[in-house]
């Protein structure tokens, strides 16, 4: 999701919108932005697809941030033609009123993966 909301956010940059997403993408607390997905082996991926929009693999980058750099890629292959006119403004205040996330916190792996037996 966060792969995506940066992609979206990045289009808006480009169509000129002020339809802020930003805090959807990244925490601000103290005066630091942090990304929500705060891994610091993706961090360079992360800041560099925030701001540039283009994220070149490096040969150290574990295989998550290759991944990351892939499916940003992808996400902006597929995003529809038809979105990106005038519908993009109704579509960003569509999904930021109308898609609700639930975050569902797990202790341990016995509490994440069901167990066959039952």
């Amino acid at each position: 999701m966060t792969l995506f909301l940066i992609f979206l956010n990045n289009l808006q940059k480009e169509l000129g919108g002020k339809e802020s997403i930003e805090p959807l993408v990244f925490s601000e607390k103290y005066g630091q932005k942090s990304f929500n997905i705060q891994v610091e082996e993706r961090k360079a991926c992360l800041e560099k697809l925030f701001i540039e929009g283009t994220y070149e693999v490096q040969p150290d980058d574990d295989e998550s941030t290759v991944n990351m750099a892939s499916r940003y890629a992808d996400i902006a292959d597929a995003f529809p033609e038809e979105i990106k006119g005038k519908a993009f403004p109704y579509f960003l205040d569509w999904l930021k009123y109308n898609v609700i996330l639930v975050e569902i916190t797990v202790y341990s792996d016995d509490n994440a993966i069901p167990s066959s037996s039952q």
